[in-house]
């Protein structure tokens, strides 16, 4: 066991350090282990109502500049602050783990059709009552960082993965309906590093809750790779 081996875990949006408890149990077997909570979510600080995902990132990459040499994991939304992480080549990144990230834009069909209702509900001036909104907004409405959560969302980051040139691993769960198959294989397109993909059946957008086990045991076979 390699004790010196060290790896980042970036929490989704809507959850925190939390999320990651079984799996940092079994990590830490094998790594220094290190994570925390964004601004806005468990004990992180409030973020600013200017903020995006480029405020995330800088305020990720501020606090791990001093970081030792890290394998840097990323679940949905933190995949997409680890996104932007990889795109800069920090020296402490060793190698970067996307797992259920949707670091791609491409509404459905469903979600075009609410953004194009929501868009003539206020056009109306009718009462802003979220009724077309998702219950993520509903629930980032209700910890006030719905102004965020909007900017966030339509944000691509296909010229960023286009710069990522570190060893790579995509994760996806079959049944994830955040990041379909379709963005899946164009992000694995994108990455010019040839990363490393792999689909884990019958699972779905949070692999860390719904079956941390395998997921420690992709982790620990990619880091051996490298």
């Amino acid at each position: 066991m390699d004790r010196a081996k060290h790896i980042i875990l970036l929490h989704g949006w809507g959850q925190d350090t939390t999320s990651f408890q079984t799996l940092v149990s079994m990590l830490e077997s094998e790594f220094q282990v290190t994570t925390f909570d964004f601004p806005g979510f468990g004990t992180g600080p409030a973020p600013g109502s200017h903020w995006g995902i480029q405020e995330y990132i800088e305020w990720t990459a501020d606090k791990l500049s001093k970081h030792p040499p890290a394998i840097l994991f990323g679940h949905s939304f933190g995949g997409r602050v680890a996104i932007g992480l990889a795109a800069r080549q920090p020296a402490w990144l060793r190698s970067v783990i996307l797992s259920g990230t949707p670091g791609l834009y491409r509404p459905s069909r469903k979600v075009r059709s609410k953004i194009l209702l929501a868009r003539i509900w206020k056009s109306l001036k009718l009462p802003n009552t979220n009724v077309l909104g998702s219950q993520e907004l509903r629930d980032a409405d209700q910890k006030g960082l719905a102004s965020i959560f909007k900017k966030i969302v339509p944000v691509d980051q296909k010229q960023e993965l286009t710069q990522i040139k570190i060893p790579t691993l995509l994760i996806r769960g079959e049944h994830d309906t955040a990041v379909t198959h379709a963005t899946y294989q164009e992000m694995i397109s994108a990455i010019p590093s040839h990363p490393t993909c792999i689909t884990i059946p019958r699972i779905g957008h949070n692999i860390h809750l719904e079956n941390p086990f395998i997921l420690f045991g992709i982790i620990k076979k990619f880091s051996n790779a490298l």
